[in-house]
């Protein structure tokens, strides 16, 4: 376990914009996205959700995938199939989701 005695002078809170992935997209006329790459620190699945896969289907999604429960992984999946993807890879760390066979 690792531990860090100045954890609270060290930790700040900041208040950041944020803007959705769609919004994002069409303010930059982005109308193809080939790789979709998250990195959330366990946060992936919620961000997966809120991707809206009816205006934007990239390619390859590629997700950490480590920090989610059995459930959530499970559910991410089922979200992925229904969206039309098929899972290609997973290791320990990571899962990768394709539209096509296109990129084997």
């Amino acid at each position: 376990k690792l531990v860090m005695p100045d954890f609270a002078e060290r930790f700040v809170v900041r208040y950041v914009n944020s803007i959705t992935v769609t919004d994002l997209l069409a303010k930059h006329a982005v109308s193809k996205l080939d790789l979709l790459h998250i990195d959330a620190e366990g946060y992936d699945f919620e961000i997966l959700k809120m991707f809206d896969f009816r205006e934007t289907q990239p390619a390859v999604i590629l997700f950490e995938s480590e920090h989610l429960s059995a459930e959530d992984y499970q559910a991410c999946l089922s979200l992925l199939k229904k969206a039309g993807y098929r899972i290609f890879f997973r290791d320990g760390h990571d899962t990768i989701a394709l539209t096509s066979t296109e990129f084997l």
